[in-house]
Parts: C-alpha cells; structure tokens; sequence
C-alpha cells in the first residue's frame, strides 16, 4: 500500500504512520505487538508498533521493519512522519535548495 503526504520530521526518533491512512490493512493488535507512547506537543498518545514486511522510499528498501501506528489528531491531510529511524538508515540527504529528499543507499536488511 501507498501512503501520500507523508512529513519529514527529523525531530521524531520513530516514524509514525497515521491509523486512518492504512485503514484498509486492517491493523489490529497481534501478541508480538508493543504499544508505546509517543510525546509531542501538547502531551502523550499511545501508538502500536508493529513489524512490516517491507518498506520503499526513493530508491530506499527495508525489510522486517518496526513502524508505529497511531493518530494525527488535529493535523489534517498529515498522513504520517517520517523519523530518524527511516531517514538514518536510508541515509537520506535533505536538499532544501532544491526541496528534495534522496536517499543515499538502495537498500538495507
């Protein structure tokens, strides 16, 4: 599945991906499962990080990756950040010249 309009937030350590944006996956709590809080401003909210098969971004590709899920409140047409996780691990370059994202890698286990 396709996630648009996704932030870059190289303030966020875990990407996040809104529960409403992927509503058609399904995602329930499994027993493997962790439920976590994440902090931001205006307090706590809990989100569950789950283990995906896969996930592209740019040229990036990782297998067997953790993302959380949870809700953007109050942050309409958001539908997810992507953390320092995600860009670390792609090594990702961000390019405000030209307001682009690249990954420097092509993929990752």
């Amino acid at each position: 599945m396709m996630v648009d309009d996704l932030v870059v937030d190289t303030g966020a350590v875990q990407s996040l991906i809104s529960i409403d944006a992927v509503d058609g996956l399904d995602i329930a709590p499994e027993p493997e499962d962790e439920c976590v809080f994440m902090r931001r401003i205006g307090g706590r909210e809990l989100s569950l990080r789950k283990r995906v098969n896969a996930i592209r971004c740019d040229t990036y590709h990782a297998a067997d990756v953790l993302l959380d899920f949870g809700q953007l409140a109050g942050h309409e047409g958001i539908n997810g950040l992507i953390g320092l996780d995600i860009l670390e691990s792609g090594r990702f370059v961000i390019d405000l010249n030209a307001m682009q994202l690249r990954s420097m890698t092509s993929s990752a286990k």
